[in-house]
């Protein structure tokens, strides 16, 4: 009787400090942590690398004097895959200047990159670098990142995942990238 008496009233002790469960969702504003992480490297020299491709080859030292949009991506990534047609146009666009570079990143091995290739129609160059190595050089920010370097090969604009609507895609392109790069290529 007392064991039986002592749960009760626990129970009902514990009750009494029970906390109220609440409907609301606690509030996370995501775009202020996304622009504390961007902070971090923002205005800061791209990462140390070297990546090749049969006769190309790219590291920050050949990229010195030229903006730079740096792409990674993987295959099986849904918002990756649905910005290429605008990954497409961007290259397309400035693909004859001499003060650009487009670069794009995988971790896929050469067979996949090739089959991507062929299924998407792309024509700019695609290296294949270690999982490790795009955390390394995307900040650990996931997929997909695209960077901006301007001419000193400082990092100046970063976007961190995507979209899956063909029109929000080509929206953020012809708004914000497009812009952006056409404002750094015209920089001294």
């Amino acid at each position: 009787m007392k064991r039986s008496l002592f749960l009760v009233l626990l129970f009902v002790n514990s009750l009494c400090y029970a906390q109220t469960p609440t409907t609301e969702k606690p509030k996370i504003d995501w775009d202020s942590l996304r622009n504390a992480s961007y902070q971090q490297v923002l205005g800061k020299s791209f990462l140390d690398f070297s990546v090749s491709s049969g006769k190309i080859q790219w590291t920050n030292a050949k990229l010195k004097g030229k903006v730079v949009f740096i792409n990674f991506w993987f295959s099986t990534c849904p918002p990756c895959i649905a910005e290429l047609d605008e990954l497409d146009t961007l290259y397309k666009k400035f693909k004859d200047s001499v003060n650009f570079e487009f670069i794009s990143l995988t971790y896929e091995n050469f067979k996949e990159i090739q089959r991507m290739k062929a299924i998407h129609n792309i024509k700019y160059n695609v290296f294949s670098i270690t999982k490790q190595e795009c955390y390394r050089l995307n900040n650990s920010n996931g997929f997909p990142t695209s960077m901006i370097l301007d001419k000193s090969g400082k990092i100046q604009y970063i976007h961190v995942g995507g979209f899956l609507n063909k029109k929000e895609i080509k929206e953020h392109f012809t708004k914000e990238v497009f812009p952006f790069i056409q404002k750094l290529y015209n920089s001294r």
